[in-house]
This record gives structure tokens, sequence and C-alpha cells, in this order.
């Protein structure tokens, strides 16, 4: 493997602090640092899982006739992210209108995101690993189209706090779902979000306070020791797979 190309969101662009103005900045290259591989970060901060995607297919299509040889992984970002979806023929707000629960949205949604994983590898024949985030793999479905064994981590939450109890719903809600469901008058499921958010608010709480998360204070991403398990994490499962 010549290249090593790192596709997601906000969590795997690497370690941000909060400026003056409130707003967040880039603070430290994060994995990408501590990878021993060429690497190529093309995360963005706020990307969807879409947004990932068009990035994995621009990528693979502009290199399919070259002889470098490399591999994806993908960071799964909050499954219900809308920006780009539509690129995929994915409409977010008819699946909210139409989800029977909270957790029917987004299992729906990654669905499509784990379908097109599959797609893509399969077209271009590149070898696309994935990896928990914001939002948690889902290991069963995943599997349904992929090789399981392309799942180098379903919880890079759980990887830093043992306790975690994975889900694909976010621990945290960063995206515009309440808003979104409230105006489609979808008020059970904003009743749902709320539950979830209490029910998970120690948790997140807790998480938040690692001292693998921040440096800012209450800061939901993974700092850049957070970084450095995680790049420990991706090392071991690349050279586990070298040897087998």
């Amino acid at each position: 493997m010549n290249q090593l190309v790192i596709v997601g969101d906000s969590w795997s662009c690497g370690e941000w602090i909060h400026q003056s103005d409130k707003s967040l900045k880039l603070n430290h290259p994060g994995m990408t640092e501590y990878l021993p591989y060429k690497t190529l970060n093309l995360s963005k901060g706020g990307a969807s899982n879409w947004q990932s995607l068009y990035s994995m297919f621009n990528l693979m299509n502009q290199r399919q006739h070259t002889d470098g040889d490399y591999a994806i992984i993908v960071f799964q970002s909050d499954p219900t992210r809308s920006k780009q979806a539509d690129q995929f023929d994915v409409d977010v707000k008819s699946f909210i209108k139409t989800a029977d629960s909270l957790l029917n949205l987004y299992v729906n949604l990654t669905e499509i995101f784990y379908i097109k994983i599959a797609m893509f590898a399969k077209q271009f024949d590149v070898p696309i690993y994935i990896s928990g985030g914001l939002s948690d793999v889902d290991e069963s479905l995943f599997s349904l189209y992929n090789n399981k064994e392309n799942i180098i981590c379903t919880s890079w939450i759980k990887l830093l706090h043992q306790q975690h109890r994975p889900s694909i719903i976010p621990l945290q809600f960063v995206s515009d779902l309440f808003k979104t469901a409230k105006e489609l008058d979808r008020l059970d499921l904003c009743d749902e979000i709320v539950e979830y958010n209490d029910n998970n608010f120690v948790e997140f709480t807790e998480v938040v306070g690692l001292d693998t998360f921040g440096p800012s204070f209450c800061d939901f991403h993974p700092n850049r020791q957070g970084h450095k398990i995680m790049a420990e994490h991706i090392t071991n499962f690349i050279e586990t797979q070298s040897n087998a």
C-alpha cells in the first residue's frame, strides 16, 4: 500500500480548539502525524456521509487509470446529515417523514451508506475500510454488504471510553434533525430525540471530560491523544491484516 486516504467529518480532521469568537480552529493534524504511512486526509468539518462518499468517488474515479496502490478509511458521521445526499438520490426529508421510529430512520440511512461503500469498492477495486466516529458502525448491517473484516473500529468512542454503548445514533445530536422533524410535524421523533439525549446525558458528560477529548472545555472531538490512540489502532489493524 503506497498511500492511506482518510475521509470523514471534523472527528477525523484532527484536534480542534475554540477561538474567542466561539468558532473552531484546527490545532493539530491528529492521526496523520502518528500514522507510519503516506497519508492523505480529505476529511472536512461538518461533512455528511454523503459528502464523504462524493469525495471518495471523485478520488477513485480520478485515479482509476494510475498505478498508485492505496486504501481508504472512512469515518462514519451522523447518518441524518443531508449535505450532498441528493447526489445519491437520497431525500433525507422523505426518510424523516416516513420513519417508523428514530432508530428506524438511522438504520435506513446508514444502510444506503453501506451499500454505496460496497458499490464503490467493487467498481474501482479499491479496499474501503470503515471506523466509527461521530456515529458508531453497525457491524451486522455493514456486514450485509461489505466484508466484516473491513471494520477497523466499531466505535472510536468505545476505544477511548470502555463503558460506551455503541449506537449508530450519535451520543450527541449535531445535525438539524430536531428542527427538521418539527417542521415536518414529526413530533413523535422530536420526543424520541429529547428522550435519547436525556438518557445519554451522563455518558456524554463523562466522555467530554476525558483527557482524550478537547482540549477546549466540553468539546466533543477527540484531541491529539485520542487521535494517537486511533492511529495506533489503525496501524495494528493493518499490520495484523498484512501478516494474515
